[in-house]
């Protein structure tokens, strides 16, 4: 099936259809529609073709924000019962401590690995303080436009840790 896995259909002279995969295989599908392709022929000859949607068994969402935020909506995800345990991505937002953050992250993690309600399958951390940095000049920049050393001093700074400005 290759590594599209969103359904398609290329126009044409001789339409190719494509039905993507038929299950989710990461969390940036969640809102794909599943479906496969069902061709009728009689004699060689197309008769119709149709996409029928494969029901999703399996939720997959995404649960944001804070520490407290992110507890408060798994607690309630919780109390659900699916038909298959929902996979989770939680994407937490940083708080002053990142160190701390990733140890609060692991806890929630083995909090609830045994939940038969969901499973987290993927976490994140967001540090938006870090997503830009003002440099010379005042001059705006994203830090996937930052050479490795000025992320490296940005986070310094950011850490208020004095270092070789070198």
């Amino acid at each position: 099936m290759g590594h599209i896995h969103k359904p398609q259909k290329i126009k044409g002279l001789h339409p190719i259809y494509y039905s993507g995969s038929p299950i989710f295989l990461d969390f940036s599908e969640k809102d794909y529609s599943k479906q496969v392709i069902l061709l009728e022929l009689n004699k060689g000859e197309k008769i119709e073709i149709k996409t029928v949607p494969i029901p999703g068994l399996r939720k997959m969402i995404k649960i944001a924000g804070n520490i407290d935020m992110v507890m408060s909506k798994l607690k309630l995800l919780e109390t659900k019962v699916e038909v298959l345990p929902t996979f989770v991505e939680l994407e937490i937002e940083a708080g002053e401590d990142s160190y701390n953050d990733k140890k609060k992250v692991t806890e929630i993690v083995e909090l609830y690995e045994n939940s038969t309600s969901f499973k987290i399958l993927k976490t994140r951390i967001v540090n938006e303080n870090l997503e830009y940095s003002m440099l010379h000049d005042d001059v705006l920049l994203k830090i996937e436009e930052m050479d490795p050393l000025q992320v490296f001093r940005h986070l310094l700074e950011v850490r208020s840790i004095q270092g070789d400005k070198n």
